[in-house]
């Protein structure tokens, strides 16, 4: 009995190790339902976010990355996904505001319907420290549902001594979602920090954020 259960210890290792199967509950995550809607002005304030953190605190590749991880927080109102990221950085630095993605601050939120048998469309959010948000097409979304989403989102961002935080508010009906309890979300997030020149993500894709294959899971409580 020994032997056979030490046998499967070691190909369930080489399964996680080549990505074939995943048992990390930590990448599983339940946005509460809330009544009060967060107020998107780019101030995360206590108590407005009722979840724990998802710590940031990955490379694209998985491994850990060099500064300080960042923080995002999730929940909704049963018609909006609210997502907030809080993006550290040292003292005295100053953000680069603009909108090249991966140039400069930014965070993003992908997102997909997972609770059929076959996922739903992939909808990528970029927000940046600037305050400006763009929806792109880069996870296979048509282009009308991503100009529809553009239009229905809401975001703000705002800059403090030693972090920025981005806000999103996500009608579900712009994501082609009607809710219902334990509703399942292919769900990522990331963020591209200058001072340190990295990508911060939540659960390392192995590629791009948005390849949501190798993401995270969000529940809808």
């Amino acid at each position: 009995m020994q032997k056979n259960t030490l046998i499967a210890a070691v190909i369930m290792g080489m399964l996680l190790t080549q990505g074939l199967v995943r048992s990390e509950p930590e990448f599983t995550f339940t946005a509460a339902k809330c009544d009060n809607a967060a107020e998107i002005n780019g101030v995360a304030k206590k108590g407005e976010y009722p979840s724990q953190a998802m710590a940031m605190k990955q490379t694209p590749e998985r491994s850990a990355i060099q500064g300080q991880a960042a923080r995002a927080r999730a929940f909704h109102d049963c018609k909006t996904l609210y997502v907030t990221i809080t993006v550290p950085f040292k003292a005295g630095t100053a953000l680069s505001k603009g909108e090249g993605w991966g140039q400069n601050d930014g965070a993003e939120v992908c997102l997909r319907d997972a609770s059929g048998a076959k996922p739903g469309s992939t909808f990528i959010i970029h927000g940046y420290a600037s305050g400006k948000h763009e929806c792109t097409t880069e996870g296979g979304a048509a282009s009308d549902k991503v100009e529809k989403l553009d239009k229905a989102v809401k975001f703000a961002a705002r800059a403090g001594k030693q972090s920025w935080t981005g806000e999103w508010a996500i009608p579900l009906d712009a994501i082609d979602i009607s809710y219902k309890p334990g509703l399942s979300l292919g769900f990522n997030v990331g963020a591209w920090r200058s001072e340190s020149g990295e990508w911060i993500v939540w659960r390392g894709a192995q590629g791009p954020t948005y390849d949501l294959d190798n993401g995270g899971k969000l529940i809808l409580e």
